[in-house]
């Protein structure tokens, strides 16, 4: 099956051969595996159809990391001003990190010792910013402390600037 899978993945689908093949052959592992414990066909389905959604999902990863050659990856990681990026980025994830499980742990703590009014709602404030895109956080977060709004120009006039430094960089995270 694997044989058949992987003849079709590199002769039908030639330019995506190997980005095909990876997550289809793990699919098919696991189809062939669940069907041979006995699973009922509804089930086979349903894993069918989340294999079908990861396959989406991994398809353009895969063909992303496959588009350059290690040796161009090596040089561009060697650049200095991607050393740079890669640096700041590392930085601000951090620190932000530190900070969420500074606040976040005691927070935590506290939703699963105490009931109080309001504590399904406070749960339900905690898990917005997981649901919106960090496309719009971000958009939003420009808006109310960028340069052109009235909190950004009075942070700016007090010696706090936000947009593009690495203070920005952390809240933004």
């Amino acid at each position: 099956g694997l044989f058949a899978l992987f003849v079709a993945c590199f002769v039908l689908l030639q330019p995506y051969g190997f980005e095909t093949f990876v997550p289809l052959s793990l699919a098919y592992l696991l189809l062939c595996r669940a069907r041979a414990g006995g699973t009922s066909r509804f089930l086979l389905l349903c894993l069918a159809a989340g294999l079908l959604a990861l396959f989406l999902v991994l398809f353009p990863l895969i063909h992303l990391a496959m588009q350059d050659s290690v040796q161009t990856l090596w040089l561009t990681a060697r650049r200095s001003d991607v050393q740079q990026a890669l640096g700041l980025s590392l930085a601000t994830s951090s620190l932000a990190t530190v900070i969420c499980v500074a606040f976040g742990v005691p927070l935590a703590y506290a939703l699963a010792r105490l009931d109080f009014a309001g504590k399904r709602s406070l749960e339900a404030l905690i898990d917005v910013p997981i649901l919106v895109p960090q496309s719009v956080a971000g958009i939003s977060f420009l808006v109310i402390f960028g340069p052109g709004s009235p909190l950004g120009q009075w942070l700016e006039a007090h010696g706090v600037r936000l947009a593009g430094s690495f203070l920005g960089l952390v809240l933004a995270q």
